[in-house]
């Protein structure tokens, strides 16, 4: 069974949240403007944590964009490619970051080849990046 575990970014602030809890209360607190935020707070944007890990150790959480990399059998080139990990119909999904959706994966693919690289709050310019 997975474990289940939520990271919260606080959209007022642009900063991320670490759970607080006291007397079965539980809630955000934001370090840098000392803020509590109620757990489901208007202002909270929940990831929760998929069960997995990349190829480092590092949890992988909705919002994560991470790169996929894998030898080209044809000529032996590295290729990267770059997604972004979203809950969709159901299971965790990576995204491809470009416009073609027949390259999104479902989170049972290999992770010894993936690595996360950042999310979509610290790195939006990784959601820009050109890879494939």
């Amino acid at each position: 069974m997975r474990e289940i575990k939520f990271r919260a970014w606080d959209k007022q602030t642009r900063n991320w949240c670490e759970l607080y809890t006291v007397d079965n209360a539980v809630e955000w607190y934001n370090r840098k403007h000392s803020i509590f935020r109620g757990f489901f707070d208007r202002h909270i944007i929940l990831m929760q944590y998929t069960g997995l890990k990349d190829k480092n150790g590092k949890e992988i959480y909705e919002g994560d964009i991470i790169d996929k990399s894998y030898t080209n059998p044809l000529n032996g080139e590295l290729v990267i490619q770059r997604y972004i990990i979203k809950w969709h119909n159901g299971m965790y999904k990576a995204v491809f970051i470009k416009d073609k959706p027949y390259y999104d994966r479902c989170l049972w693919m290999e992770y010894k080849d993936t690595e996360v690289i950042g999310n979509v709050f610290d790195n939006p310019e990784l959601l820009e990046a050109n890879h494939e």
